[in-house]
């Protein structure tokens, strides 16, 4: 999940970025976590490429009563456990989007297969399952446009009770 966009496309990220925060401090209805205080789970307790697994758990910690029971099901393990308990379960399964490798690996993992394993683990609380959705402004878009759109998506998400996980 660290992978960085084409130097050529920093700058436009960053403004982008920067613009939405910006917009989500003036706008009137401000959104937040549901379980703000939360402690946050560390990739490093497993290791510096567990940041997917680590970020999945931090928005199911973060997020609704039902998002956060899946962070904390089975009870009584530690957070490296938990963190552990995906890269090695579902994040070893086969991935969709690469061929010929398992959704998580040396490299880390990507955004779809991250999706995937969260819908997966979803699945059978009937929580809603996720999606993607590409925060990098398409021509068509004016500046304008593209900040109302990324302002509405992470609004939406916070809203359902899911805080996004930004890739």
């Amino acid at each position: 999940m660290t992978h960085f966009p084409k130097p050529s496309l920093l700058p436009a990220l960053s403004l982008s970025l920067s613009f939405c925060l910006i917009l989500a401090a003036c706008a009137p209805t401000s959104f937040q976590a549901e379980n703000p205080s939360a402690k946050p789970f560390n990739q490093l307790e497993l290791a510096g490429n567990a940041c997917g697994p680590a970020a999945l758990l931090n928005s199911y910690r973060f997020g609704k009563t039902a998002w956060r029971q899946l962070a904390e099901t089975p009870p009584g393990l530690s957070d490296r456990d938990r963190i552990r308990a995906i890269a090695r379960g579902p994040a070893m399964r086969p991935s969709a989007s690469l061929p010929g490798r398992a959704r998580w690996s040396r490299s880390g993992i990507n955004i779809s297969d991250l999706r995937d394993i969260a819908n997966e683990l979803g699945r059978p609380t009937n929580l809603p399952p996720l999606t993607l959705t590409s925060l990098l402004q398409n021509p068509a878009e004016t500046p304008a446009t593209h900040l109302k759109a990324i302002h509405s998506s992470l609004a939406k998400s916070l809203s359902a009770g899911f805080p996004p996980i930004v890739s």
